[in-house]
């Protein structure tokens, strides 16, 4: 029997947010500001295909401190073809 192939769990992003720059765009040289996680295609109960992906970013101070952390959830349905991106942002007190 084979050993099953690798997977990619997640993607580490540094320096320069590639997925968007808007969250992200000051102070991140050096720092992480991104992480991709795989995407997930489900089978909804009409039979529809579509995948879900998720991505937290975020965005640094002048002096390095975390400023903001944003989660990303984006549904793409095939069967409709659409894209619907819903943002959480999580700001420290």
């Amino acid at each position: 029997m084979r050993p099953a192939a690798p997977q990619v769990l997640r993607t580490y992003i540094y320096d320069t947010n590639t997925i968007d720059s808007s969250h992200s765009s000051s102070y991140t040289a050096g720092r992480l500001v991104a992480v991709e996680y795989p995407g997930i295609a489900p089978t909804y109960p009409t039979g529809a295909h579509g995948t879900i992906s998720l991505v937290d970013e975020y965005a640094y101070t002048q002096a390095g401190l975390p400023s903001g952390k944003r989660l990303k959830v984006s549904e793409s349905n095939r069967s409709i073809n659409t894209t619907a991106i819903t943002t959480i942002r999580c700001r420290p007190p």
